[in-house]
């Protein structure tokens, strides 16, 4: 994200900045880990350090713009560490750099950091020589200082490395390792600041190298002065889990580190610099936080979940509950915790609506009401079901009020079949929406897998998350499905206690007590994509940065949004608003509250994922239970934490005096609010004033108060698609309620998300004369102005011909009985679905496609062997990106459910091929009957 952006203020900068006083303070190091996008992979070295910083007490953050070398963004920072490869630097980037070293900043060029910036003498000058050319070899530097403080105890280890010859070399360095008679490894001083320098580091042979580690953290606190000493950071413990016996493990289980106390675990919690994270509630009051939500009253309401994932109950005697959570003193912390209402079952998601709240409960939409002010439900109604629980972690979730006075929502592969307003339904996989009263429910559009996240920018933008790979997309409104909007997959933890069972990319090392290392780490369990629509954090983050959680790997992740020709872009480039050292931390939820704070929903449990017992390829025979997780004692533990994230010293965002001013509220929280209440209660007596501000020049206000109009019915001036401000233009096009187009001219409009809208409209509209006139000059004519995906989605949607057609499905050659195919539907959907979707198309670079695989379809022998014993190795398919992860053995299994299975897949979709039998399973089964490891993608060819 736009770490130089930061600040908002220079009395904020200076509130914030690193004090390099001479008194000892007990802290965690801020450092600056300065990359470019060149063949040194900076990110990838940034991965592998920041992975085990968290137990050190340093702090990194990730940057790679230039722009970022500014004094308001160096003075966050008590030490910058420099890898990259840039060529060139301007005078005032130069001049900030220098000054912040004199000015008693610590600097840490690395290996190539004496390769930057080459023809700048004052930058070589600062590092104290610069590379002329190498060699490489294995080697161990020798120390030749070793009463330096860096140097004091340590450890040389041998590593295969790049040999640095260096030149240019300034006089007064102090030289602490050689490598034979090159200076390796030194140290300089400048104005107050320090500069530490070692040639170290070409790849991940040299990064992965405790003795590596140790020598940064030795020259980074070095460096940072003597002001600052390590923080006391709670002690991890390590013990074997007390697996039942009927359990059986291929290797010894490994050790899982033990809970910490709420103040204990936020010792190993890192924010922004010139943020800090607060506790709001912790066990016993809070247990099993899944969603968090606010009601107009600024209350935290929280849906804490017992019976996840595998406890389903009848209606009305679950163990889930609803609670409202509140501060009555101000101090920041929870005091008062109210059930309004339990008896709920694998509850995921509520909202605030028509003068209650509409919770997910199981399989149906409920809403709950108080009449009598209790703060206790006394209304339970069903408004429709349909939710299927096969699989509890493919269920719906992420309930959100839309501007439009639509209920939002996603949902998994479980799916939805039912009767919604007299219209039967069924869809899986992807976002939805329905009315509050219950009178129709629509499906937006289809995502790639599991869907956690839902979020809207403050134009109502409807963008969200998947589980695996697919971190951020956008809903387009054409029918279509979802736009891909993510730009990287991977997530950036600050520890190596990261027990993902999928998300990784191999080879996995197991390390012991907690360490496991990746080759890289994917989103298998990202949640969440609350998007910053306040006011509290600095500019840069406004209605610009996305929030998703990845719990698996204790942190919530910061997306940068960018858009171009109506398409978002979000961007994982290392940064995160929250990550943990401590491996029970397990963000499920970061949404924005009426604070201007971002709240966090912590599960604080050691396994959070549906699937996997322990670490991962621990292989273990388990059970699972009827929301198709494994069952484990690990799982479940009745903990959990709320806390708050914000810059330091900033305010809550102010309560609005009334409705009207709550809709200029800088909070979009207060806005939506306002403006829900101003519908909800039938407020026909502000509709003057709400016509006055949809037609004046007025921003938050006039927005919110054009979509309130819509929602009490108010005839819409056609006026409004001209206003001067696009975003007012783009509400008229969206909301519009005639049976003809507006007269506008696309053409003539600047702004590419008002050209989207007017698309859209026109795609909803009758297909007349006129309008394909219209579109036919648009495309033929004004073609430059509809580059990009997603206009050109629009266009063709608008374009389309309004005539259903019906394929006929072409009939199957190979028949198999519907009872197999029923029973290996109910096996796939419990084993296979979470991976390869329902529709068997996989997903991206992850999980390959069943549908149309040569491999599935062709001599059976092949997927039985991969079902019992797994598959690794590259996996190449036409197209579409290679995967290159492991595939785990089905274990659990019988020869009757492979059999069932496989003859399902290889029936499904496109796929025509014959069934399987139970004698064939049985025989191979038999035949490698001894065998431990995964076939490779190579046996197969």
């Amino acid at each position: 994200m736009r770490i130089n952006q930061l600040a908002i203020g220079l009395c904020w900068i200076v509130s914030t900045s690193i004090s390099h006083a001479q008194e000892s303070e007990k802290r965690p190091l801020e450092v600056l880990f300065f990359g470019d996008d060149a063949y040194h992979h900076p990110l990838d070295r940034y991965q592998d350090f920041k992975e085990v910083s968290g137990q050190r007490g340093i702090h990194l953050t990730y940057e790679k713009r230039m722009e970022a070398l500014n004094p308001a963004n160096l003075s966050q920072y008590d030490a910058v560490l420099i890898y990259a490869n840039h060529q060139e630097i301007s005078p005032e980037q130069l001049a900030a750099l220098t000054h912040y070293v004199d000015d008693g900043g610590g600097f840490v060029p690395v290996h190539c950091g004496s390769a930057c910036f080459k023809k700048t003498d004052g930058y070589i000058a600062l590092v104290g020589g610069q590379i002329e050319n190498h060699g490489e070899g294995v080697f161990t530097a020798r120390i030749t200082d070793p009463d330096h403080p860096t140097m004091q105890g340590y450890k040389p280890f041998e590593t295969w490395d790049e040999t640095y010859h260096h030149h240019r070399l300034e006089k007064d360095l102090t030289i602490l390792q050689r490598n034979g008679d090159e200076p390796w490894t030194w140290v300089r001083t400048q104005g107050k600041g320090r500069v530490f320098y070692t040639a170290y580091g070409h790849d991940e042979r040299c990064w992965h190298q405790d003795g590596f580690q140790e020598l940064l953290t030795r020259g980074l606190r070095w460096a940072a002065g003597e002001g600052i000493s390590p923080p006391d950071l709670p002690e991890l413990k390590y013990e074997v889990p007390l697996l039942p016996e009927r359990y059986q493990t291929s290797q010894p289980v490994p050790k899982i580190q033990q809970p910490l106390a709420p103040e204990e675990s936020l010792k190993l919690a890192q924010v922004p610099p010139g943020f800090e994270v607060s506790l709001f509630a912790s066990e016993p009051d809070v247990v099993n936080p899944i969603a968090i939500h606010w009601d107009h009253r600024g209350r935290l309401w929280v849906v804490e979940t017992l019976d996840y994932p595998n406890h389903q109950q009848p209606e009305d005697t679950g163990n889930d509950r609803l609670k409202i959570y509140e501060d009555t003193d101000g101090d920041g912390k929870a005091d008062r915790f109210t059930v309004f209402a339990d008896g709920l079952s694998l509850a995921t998601s509520v909202v605030e609506a028509n003068g209650g709240v509409i919770v997910s409960d199981g399989p149906r939409m409920l809403f709950l009401q108080d009449t009598d002010g209790d703060d206790h439900a006394d209304v339970r109604k069903v408004l429709f079901e349909g939710f299927k629980k096969h699989d509890t972690h493919a269920g719906q979730s992420n309930l959100r009020y839309g501007f439009d006075g639509w209920i939002y929502a996603t949902i998994g592969y479980a799916g939805f079949e039912g009767e919604v307003g007299g219209k039967p339904m069924k869809f899986d996989t992807g976002a939805f929406r329905f009315l509050p009263d219950d009178s129709k429910l629509e499906f937006l559009g289809k995502t790639s897998n599991n869907t956690w996240g839902l979020g809207f920018t403050e134009q109502f933008d409807v963008m969200g998350s998947t589980a695996n790979r697919q971190p951020s997309w956008q809903i387009v409104g054409d029918n279509g499905p979802a736009d891909r909007a993510d730009r990287g997959t991977r997530f950036f933890p600050i520890t190596q206690d990261v027990q993902q069972s999928d998300g990784w990319e191999p080879p996995i090392e197991l390390l012991g007590n907690g360490k496991i290392r990746a080759k890289s780490r994917h989103y298998t369990a990202a949640a969440g994509h609350a998007i910053y629509t306040a006011r509290r954090f600095p500019e840069s983050w406004w209605n610009r940065t996305a929030f998703v959680c990845e719990p698996t790997g204790h942190l919530v992740s910061v997306g940068e949004m960018r858009h171009e020709n109506a398409e978002f872009f979000t961007y994982f480039e290392g940064n995160n608003l929250y990550a943990s050292a401590d491996a029970w931390s397990a963000p499920v939820a970061a949404e924005v509250g009426p604070d201007g704070a971002v709240w966090i929903a912590d599960w604080y449990n050691i396994i959070v994922q549906h699937n996997r017992p322990g670490a991962p390829f621990e292989q273990t025979k388990v059970d699972r239970g009827k929301g198709a997780a494994y069952v484990t004692p690990l799982r479940e533990k009745p903990l959990g934490r709320i806390y708050r994230v914000y810059p330091k010293g900033s305010k809550n965002t102010a309560v609005p005096s009334d409705l009207i001013d709550g809709l200029s509220s800088p909070n979009l929280f207060w806005r939506q609010k306002s403006q829900q209440q101003i519908v909800e209660q039938r407020r026909t007596d502000l509709q003057e004033k709400l016509l006055q501000l949809a037609e004046s020049d007025e921003g938050f206000a006039g927005d919110h108060a054009l979509w309130a109009l819509h929602g009490l019915g108010a005839k819409i001036p056609t006026a409004l698609v001209h206003h001067t401000r696009p975003e007012r233009r783009r509400i008229a096009l969206t909301i519009w309620d005639s049976d003809e187009m507006p007269d506008f001219d696309p053409a003539k409009e600047s702004d590419a998300l008002v050209r989207r809208e007017w698309l859209l409209l026109a795609g909803r509209m009758p297909l007349s004369s006129e309008l394909s006139a219209q579109l036919q000059t648009l495309h033929d004519q004004h073609a430059d102005l509809f580059q990009g995906v997603i206009l050109q989605r629009c266009l063709a949607f608008a374009s389309r011909d309004r005539e259903s057609q019906v394929i006929a499905e072409k009939p199957k050659t190979h028949p198999v009985s519907a009872e197999q195919l029923k029973r290996g539907e109910t096996i796939y959907g419990q084993t296979c679905i979470a991976c390869h979707q329902a529709d068997g198309t996989g997903v991206d670079s992850a999980f390959p496609p069943l549908d149309g695989s040569k491999r599935l379809t062709g001599n059976p022998e092949v997927p039985i062997r991969i079902v019992l014993h797994g598959l690794t190795g590259v996996v190449k398919i036409d197209g579409k990106p290679d995967v290159n992860s492991l595939m785990p053995p089905v274990m659990g299994l019988s020869d009757a459910d492979i059999a069932d299975v496989l003859s399902y897949v290889r029936h499904s979709w496109s796929n025509d091929a014959r069934a399987v039998q139970v004698k064939e399973v049985e025989a191979i089964r038999s035949a490698h009957e001894s065998r431990q490891q995964p076939w490779n993608s190579a046996d197969f060819k």
